[in-house]
C-alpha cells in the first residue's frame, strides 16, 4: 500500500445496527416512563439504562466510533458516585443539623452533574448523527435534534422548562432510534441501458 493510499472504512452489519436500534428505542422509552413513575420508576430507568448501554456499546463498534460508548460510561459512572456522594452528604447533614444548607449545596452539585450528563448525551447524539448519516437521513436529523433540545434541556433544568425541554430530546433520541431499527441496505442504482448504439 503506497503512501496516500486510503482504505476504505469497513460496512456496518446492517442487522447488528437494526438490532442495537431496537434496543436502544426500548431503552429510551424505559428512561422515560421510569421517570414519570413514582416507586417502581428507578427500577425502570436502571433496566433502561443498561439496555441502553448495550445498545450504545454495539453501535460504537459497528460505527466505528468507540466514543460513544466511552461517553455512555463516563455518564453512569459520574451519576452513581454523584448519587452516593449526595446520599452521603445528606446523611451528614442530617447528623451535624445543618439541613438546609446541604439541601441547597446538594441541589447546586445535582445541577452540575446533570449539566455535565447533558453536555456528554449531546456529544453522544452528535456522533450518532453523523456516523448514521449514510444509514438514514431520519435517523440522524432525530439524533442532532435529540442533542441540541437535550443540551439547551439539561442547561435550563433548574426551572420546569428545562425538564420538557429533556423530554423532548430523549422524543427525538426514540424516533432515531425507531428509525435506526428500520435500516435497510442502499438499493443499486439502475442505469439504464445506452442509446449511442455503442456495446456498454
Amino acid at each position: 500500500m503506497g503512501l496516500g493510499e486510503v482504505t476504505a472504512a469497513p460496512q456496518p452489519d446492517l442487522q447488528a445496527v437494526r438490532e442495537a436500534g431496537r434496543r436502544g428505542f426500548i431503552a429510551m422509552i424505559l428512561s422515560l416512563v421510569g421517570a414519570l413513575i413514582p416507586y417502581i420508576g428507578p427500577v425502570i430507568s436502571i433496566v433502561g439504562a443498561v439496555l441502553l448501554l448495550i445498545a450504545l456499546h454495539g453501535l460504537a463498534q459497528e460505527l466505528g466510533e468507540r466514543r460513544i460508548f466511552m461517553y455512555a460510561i463516563y455518564v453512569l459512572v459520574i451519576s452513581v458516585v454523584a448519587a452516593l456522594l449526595g446520599m452521603a452528604a445528606l446523611v451528614m447533614g442530617v447528623l451535624s443539623g445543618h439541613i438546609l444548607g446541604t439541601a441547597i449545596g446538594a441541589l447546586f452539585a445535582l445541577y452540575l452533574v446533570l449539566v455535565i450528563d447533558g453536555y456528554l448525551f449531546r456529544s453522544i447524539f452528535t456522533m450518532l448523527s453523523e456516523r448514521t448519516a449514510s444509514l438514514s437521513q431520519d435517523s440522524s436529523q432525530n439524533f442532532s435534534s435529540a442533542a441540541k433540545w437535550y443540551w439547551i434541556g439539561a442547561l435550563l433544568v433548574i426551572v420546569i422548562v428545562g425538564a420538557v425541554l429533556v423530554i423532548v430530546g430523549e422524543v427525538y433520541a426514540i424516533m432515531a432510534f425507531d428509525a435506526l431499527s428500520k435500516v435497510e441496505a442502499p438499493q443499486p442504482s439502475l442505469v439504464p441501458p445506452s442509446s449511442s448504439g455503442l456495446p456498454p
